[in-house]
């Protein structure tokens, strides 16, 4: 993810929590100026068979609320509350491979995103300690048969599973907006959810390679630097800076 930065190029922020926003700086000559994008609105677009589910799953259970429009954002899945809905979706499709045990604190929290976020954290950890490797998205035959080891059926491999959608559904989310933005100057890995995954991020590939995953234009994305905000207050200190920018060319009109 060093790949070298343009100077004064365009640069991507993208960040999935409680939404997915996305935002471009510009370089305006002086210093880089954002330009607000409503980007998390846009239509999810599944890439293989198991997404092309989850699309179906979220239509049939929001269309009466949206007056039976098919629209889906990527929001909807891209966010603290698209994993909630990753895991509903998985549990109702392969019900054989519910842990009781994790099943039933998810519908106890408050917080359902942490449970599946930490679960699925904690299995692929496991699995790597143990030198089975990364599950990958494909963990469920079509039937609900656990295609992994026996031997780990004491632990949330649905939760994991669902972690591995989400995170490939996000990495293909960032690689459509770099496409649209180009931004050579580095693409800003923002929100609480990337910053609570890095170890995770770290040991599967998923993420990077869905984001570099385009086809023919793959070899544009992998031009650009990507970089994981760990900074707590990152919002408030730009909007700190906006302000001050603003304030100052108030005094400047007096």
């Amino acid at each position: 993810m060093n790949e070298k930065r343009h100077k004064y190029a365009p640069k991507l922020v993208i960040g999935a929590g409680t939404g997915l926003g996305e935002c471009l700086l510009i370089w305006n000559g002086k210093y880089y100026q954002a330009c607000p994008s409503e980007g998390g609105h846009v239509d999810f677009g599944p890439r293989n068979e198991e997404q092309s589910h989850i699309l179906d799953y979220l239509r049939n259970k929001y269309n009466s609320s949206q007056g039976g429009s098919p629209h889906v954002s990527v929001e909807r899945l891209c966010s603290g509350k698209g994993i909630e809905e990753i895991y509903r979706y998985l549990r109702h499709r392969y019900p054989e491979n519910v842990h009781r045990e994790s099943d039933a604190e998810f519908d106890r929290a408050v917080e359902k995103a942490v449970v599946v976020t930490e679960h699925g954290k904690k299995c692929l950890l496991s699995a790597s300690s143990r030198g089975i490797g990364i599950l990958g998205a494909k963990l469920f035959s079509s039937n609900g048969g656990d295609v992994g080891s026996s031997s780990r059926k004491n632990e949330s491999l649905l939760m994991q599973q669902a972690l591995e959608l989400f995170v490939a559904i996000y990495g293909a989310e960032v690689g459509n907006a770099a496409l649209k933005f180009l931004p050579f100057g580095g693409i800003y890995i923002g929100g609480g959810i990337a910053a609570n995954l890095k170890e995770y991020l770290q040991l599967s590939p998923t993420f990077l390679s869905c984001i570099r995953d385009k086809g023919k234009m793959g070899q544009i994305v992998r031009k650009m630097p990507i970089k994981l905000i760990l900074s707590d207050g990152v919002a408030i200190r730009g909007a700190e800076t906006v302000a001050r920018r603003k304030l100052q060319a108030f005094l400047d009109d007096i």
